[in-house]
């Protein structure tokens, strides 16, 4: 249905499980998604690390040119 289209998406803990669901959903409805996760992704990412979140979001705005959405699916390991 491309209700995503044009949408920019960081999506933490995208890499398995239900983030990746969310990545290949998001993605079908015509989103461009940048995954921050521990196991991968487009950025490894540990949501325990302040440093590390930003970093996650400033990778993300280089690469996508900004970010509309975003899915705090990440947990803590």
């Amino acid at each position: 249905m491309n209700r995503l289209a044009g949408k920019r998406a960081l999506i933490t803990g995208g890499a398995s499980g239900i983030g990746a669901g969310i990545v290949e959903r998001f993605r079908e409805e015509g989103a461009t998604c940048f995954v921050a996760d521990l196991a991968g992704g487009d950025v490894i990412c540990d949501i325990r690390d302040a440093t590390a979140i930003s970093a996650a979001v400033a990778a993300a705005v280089a690469s996508m040119g900004g970010i509309d959405l975003l899915v705090l699916n990440a947990a803590r390991p």
